[in-house]
């Protein structure tokens, strides 16, 4: 079944996922004491949410399984945006990512 509204989902604790039938959306921050806030954003688009989820698992998954399949694997495994990143640069899989401080 493919995602057609937006569906708000916590990964971990300092990170939020925001999936709609187009974009994954991660935010994050972080807030320490004496030291300036951090926040960061990354997003992937649907069409390579298939490559992701290879990535990630191993495994091929029907278009319209995928971004489940995701939703479920970021929130059971707690999943960085550090390690999304590192997958996507390593498998040269289009994403964006900003941050700000």
């Amino acid at each position: 079944m493919k995602i057609k509204e937006i569906n708000k989902f916590k990964i971990n604790d300092s990170e939020n996922g925001v999936m709609t039938s187009d974009v994954l959306q991660i935010n994050g921050s972080s807030y320490c004491e004496g030291m300036p806030d951090y926040d960061w954003f990354f997003s992937i688009d649907s069409k390579d949410f298939p490559n992701l989820l290879n990535a990630l698992t191993g495994l091929f998954e029907s278009p319209e399984d995928t971004a489940n399949k995701l939703v479920i694997f970021l929130q059971e495994n707690g999943t960085t945006v550090t390690e999304l990143r590192d997958i996507c640069e390593n498998r040269s899989i289009k994403h964006s990512f900003m941050n700000y401080m």
